[in-house]
């Protein structure tokens, strides 16, 4: 139900986290958190019309990199004199003279040719396609090893068959030469000793 409701949701959630962004980065001295949070109940109500009421899934996700408040430029320039120049690690944010000599800059700098832009991560659809690609290899190397172990499966029974035609073969002969030795030795036999019927 979460998910089919979570674009409303998340809406609601980043109006009213824009607001309360805004509120604590102008609070007043003194003022805590639970103030802010009130006052930016209050404004929500005031600019939507409707009471927010997701707090407990927006106290959830306000701490996750995407709600977590990073500065524009105009806004850090408000905190900051004028003509300073300086790197603040919170929010990435730099202020740079662009008037200052060259000659100041570290000597790591000066040796930069060009920075190249970052490498933009692979398509859903690409990798899908790699993985299938993938999927496909393994698949197809799994129906080769089958193959050969069907292939070694039937010719092991060959020969076993084999085999058993030689034995059987083996076996009518040796009964063939028994029959025949009996044979050979009925007629060989001595008819003296016999009574006649």
């Amino acid at each position: 139900m979460l998910s089919s409701k979570w674009t409303q949701i998340s809406r609601k959630c980043t109006k009213f986290n824009s607001i309360y962004n805004k509120l604590s980065l102008h609070k007043q001295s003194g003022a805590t958190d639970f103030d802010v949070y009130r006052a930016a109940k209050d404004q929500y109500h005031v600019e939507t019309g409707h009471v927010f009421e997701h707090e407990k899934i927006w106290e959830t996700v306000k701490d996750y990199p995407k709600w977590i408040k990073t500065n524009t430029f105009s806004e850090q320039q408000s905190k900051r004199s004028f003509g300073s120049c300086s790197v603040d690690v919170s929010n990435a944010c730099t202020n740079i003279d662009l008037n200052a000599n060259t000659d100041e800059l570290p000597d790591g700098l000066n040796d930069i040719d060009e920075i190249s832009p970052p490498q933009r991560p692979i398509g859903h659809d690409k990798a899908r396609g790699l993985n299938d690609m993938q999927g496909k290899a393994k698949e197809d190397f799994k129906q080769m090893e089958m193959k050969q172990k069907v292939d070694i499966h039937n010719e092991i029974t060959l020969k076993k068959y084999e085999l058993q035609r030689e034995h059987l073969k083996f076996l009518c002969r040796e009964a063939e030469e028994d029959r025949m030795t009996n044979d050979l030795s009925i007629l060989l036999a001595s008819v003296d000793n016999m009574s006649p019927r």
